[in-house]
């Protein structure tokens, strides 16, 4: 063996030695059992031979690479996650990373922040609905002190309304609450620039459109046609039947090989079924 090389007798889970990790695991147990044999003759003959007692370096065998089942939405994650070629190829089994798999994981990634965006969106619009009620009981409360909130000099009676009741006033018409190291004449001053607006030009907006985008998000149902491939590949689709139907179709056969042609017949056929279905649905209602 080269002095310079470290071997080591790999140590299987079951405690029995892999022969197969280091090709000199024979020969250094043929050395460690030769070490206890001249110990045991030391120790018979009267002798401390334990302290030369030797032992070949061991290690545990380390664990298999747990590779992720394909199509599953923890290899997907895993792949999206990945940012070295060593997590990749663990999170692939070494297979390639434009199998369908890995734009699917890459789409989950944008789907978590596009439902991020649109939750603290609509956080805020909740939120700024309770304030609106807020604020409107407070401008209620406030006519009933002979207060009108739109009318009323705070300049010049600032302590006819607190300040936790003009903040709620502010943020009604502005759609945002005042900073929190404005003095309240500043506030005062800020109501008066804006009481008379609109608040609806400042609030918080949510739709309906926007619901359903989040709940839709949020299922998790991502197939190849909800990724960046996908919608490329069908923008690609869309051009191709473009060019098609601008030259005669023998001349589209021409330009074709037969793997085209076959694909081209199996769109046709899955179109004309969608067709049948349609059409028998519709005789049935």
């Amino acid at each position: 063996m080269d002095t310079k090389v470290k071997h080591e007798l790999v140590i299987l889970p079951n405690g029995d030695i892999d022969l197969t990790a280091n090709p000199h695991s024979s020969i250094l147990v043929e050395i460690e059992n030769k070490n206890k044999e001249a110990v045991a003759a030391l120790n018979a003959a009267g002798l401390d031979g334990d302290g030369f007692i030797q032992a070949a370096p061991k290690r545990k065998s380390e664990k298999k690479i747990a590779v992720t089942i394909p199509g599953s939405k923890e290899r997907q994650d895993l792949i999206a996650t990945a940012h070295t070629a060593g997590k990749k190829f663990i999170a692939t089994g070494g297979r390639a990373l434009n199998e369908v798999d890995a734009f699917i994981g890459m789409q989950r990634t944008k789907n978590i922040d596009r439902v991020k965006v649109l939750a603290n969106k609509k956080a805020s619009f909740e939120n700024y609905a309770l304030t609106v009620d807020k604020a409107k009981t407070v401008i209620a409360r406030k006519l009933l002190d002979q207060v009108d909130v739109f009318s009323h000099d705070f300049v010049a009676h600032p302590d006819s309304i607190k300040i936790d009741d003009l903040k709620l006033i502010i943020e009604y018409k502005s759609g945002k609450k005042p900073p929190s190291k404005h003095k309240k004449t500043q506030m005062i001053g800020t109501w008066m620039n804006i009481k008379h607006q609109d608040s609806n030009d400042y609030s918080p907006k949510w739709t309906v459109q926007e619901e359903e985008e989040m709940n839709d998000l949020n299922k998790d149902n991502i197939k190849l046609h909800d990724t960046e491939l996908g919608r490329q590949a069908v923008k690609f689709v869309q051009s191709a039947a473009a060019g098609c139907r601008q030259i005669p179709a023998e001349e589209v056969t021409k330009a074709c090989t037969k793997d085209d042609i076959e694909t081209l017949r199996k769109i046709v056929n899955a179109f004309d079924a969608q067709e049948v279905v349609i059409l028998n649905n519709v005789a049935h209602i």
